[in-house]
Parts: C-alpha cells; structure tokens; sequence
C-alpha cells in the first residue's frame, strides 16, 4: 500500500488541533472534570514523547529545540517529607475538602530549560524514589486507560497516584458534649492529576513562544 508522506502544512494543523484539545481538557480539568487527566496525559504524549518506532509532533517540526517553562520546586533530598513539586495543598468549596492543586502561574519558580532537561527532571520524590515528568505522563497514558490500561503499576507510582502517600484529609467536628472529634480523614488522591495538569500548564506556556 502506497502511502502519503504528511506536508509540515499537514502537520502543524495536527499540532493545533492537539493543542486545541489539551487546552479543551485542561478547562474541564479546572471546572472539576478531573477525569480527563487520561486526555491529557494522552495529548502530551503524542506531542512530546519518541521512540524508536513513533515520532513526537513536535520532532516532526522541529520544535523541541524551544525553550521549556519549568515551575517546579527543586527536590530537596534532606528533607523527610516526600517531595511534591508542581502542587499546592489548599481547601476546596467544591470537594469540601483539603485537595492538591496545581500551582499554575502563582508558582515562584519559572525557569526556562532544555526539553530533555525538563522531560527527565524529577516533579516528586519520596525516600530515594522520584518521578519524572516523562514517566508521570507515560504512566497516565499507557497504563490509565489513555492508550489502553493496564493491570500493574509500579510501587512508587501506586503510591504517588493512589495511596498519595498516606496523606488523608482530616475533618474536626463538635460532638453533642462539645468536645472536638477528629475524623479518620479519607486518602486526598489526587495528586498525580494535579501535577500532570501543571505539566500541561508549562507546556501550553511554552508552545505559546513558537
């Protein structure tokens, strides 16, 4: 079968479109539709990720040579507390409860770097294990149900997006004497959306230079 080479016409119109819906994806995200974090995970990955067998739209233009808007904080390997780089902790109306948050523009870091810097640099740590941006989209979008979803994930992955390391959010109440009642708390769990969704915010930044 014959098959037609793309013209970079072709393809920057498939770049717009797929930024069109990551930014689509993004809105629900932020109207409370955390669910499309699948979509965005997927998105970035056909924008950004290669192998030996696909190319990234943006190596097909040549784009990856651009600058990266990087906004997390650095690892800190002394402290004893995991790491979370791209996310506030902050209470939300709508949840009624204590939720991660992407930092979006308020965060204080905004450095402009390398893609492989960027791609490969850590966005939480805890112990001696750390997740890059790379692996957090890779993981949403090959194991959680983007390209096709997958019965195992690793340790310190289940850990960061399930189990959110043991962080609940804990409700104080009165009781009918008055006295203070602390709740057991359930686990907050959404922290690897919330950091994927500031992944999309330094990108969508940065492909807006080209």
């Amino acid at each position: 079968m014959t098959e037609h080479t793309k013209t970079n016409d072709e393809l920057f119109d498939e770049l717009q479109e797929n930024i069109q819906m990551l930014q689509l994806s993004c809105n629900n995200y932020d109207a409370g539709k955390k669910f499309v974090s699948i979509d965005i995970a997927t998105r970035l990955r056909v924008l950004l990720h290669d192998t030996k067998q696909s190319t990234s739209l943006l190596s097909h233009l040549g784009h990856k040579n651009i600058k990266f808007l990087n906004t997390a904080y650095p690892i800190d390997y002394q402290n004893l507390m995991p790491d979370y780089c791209l996310v506030g902790i902050s209470y939300s109306s709508d949840d009624d409860a204590l939720v991660f948050l992407p930092f979006l523009h308020t965060s204080e870091v905004k450095d402009w770097i390398e893609f492989d810097k960027w791609w490969t640099q850590p966005i939480y740590r805890n112990g001696s294990s750390t997740i890059t941006r790379k692996q957090l989209i890779l993981q949403i979008a090959n194991k959680g149900g983007g390209a096709h979803s997958d019965g195992t994930l690793s340790e310190t992955f289940y850990s960061f997006s399930r189990n959110t390391d043991g962080w609940r959010a804990v409700v104080y109440s009165k009781d009918e004497e008055g006295n203070e009642v602390e709740s057991e708390g359930e686990l907050m769990g959404n922290l690897h959306y919330a950091s994927l969704r500031q992944i999309a915010y330094e990108f969508l930044e940065s492909i807006s230079k080209i």
